[in-house]
């Protein structure tokens, strides 16, 4: 009986946290505050204000990686060459196609980020792409 009602508190708690912060993240939402994770993405890092900024020496590869691939040089000769020339990735590791795929595609590379394009309920996660309500932000 005893754990039965410790685990009812735990439950609660949980929700509640839950729920704080999803009021939080949609507070910043309505402040226009960016959410990005600058550790894994190429070419950015964050001010003291949390704004984001240009890393130049990232950047350098981020555009020589657009300008070979608009110049019909696939992913995995793009990470061939860079592995080739010795350079690492953010996670300090060889490059991969996988990698470059990812970049060539991610939106954030085009000045645009809409936030909350997944929500995770208590079922599977689901892309409901553009139909809750979030923000988009130009980076």
């Amino acid at each position: 009986m005893m754990l039965a009602v410790l685990a009812s508190f735990a439950q609660e708690e949980s929700r509640s946290m839950s729920e704080n912060n999803k009021w939080s993240i949609k507070k910043k939402f309505e402040r226009g505050e960016v959410m990005i994770n600058t550790t894994r993405f190429c070419g950015y890092d964050k001010n003291e204000y949390g704004a984001l900024i240009v890393n130049r020496k990232e950047a350098e590869i981020v555009r020589l990686l657009f300008d070979l691939y608009l110049m019909n040089i696939g992913c995995s000769r793009l990470s061939d060459l860079l592995n080739y020339l010795g350079v690492k990735t953010m996670t300090d590791s060889q490059w991969a196609s996988g990698t470059i795929g990812g970049m060539l595609s991610n939106e954030k590379y085009k000045g645009d980020f809409h936030l909350q394009k997944y929500y995770t309920p208590s079922t599977p996660r689901i892309n409901f792409g553009c139909s809750l309500p979030g923000a988009s932000v130009e980076v």
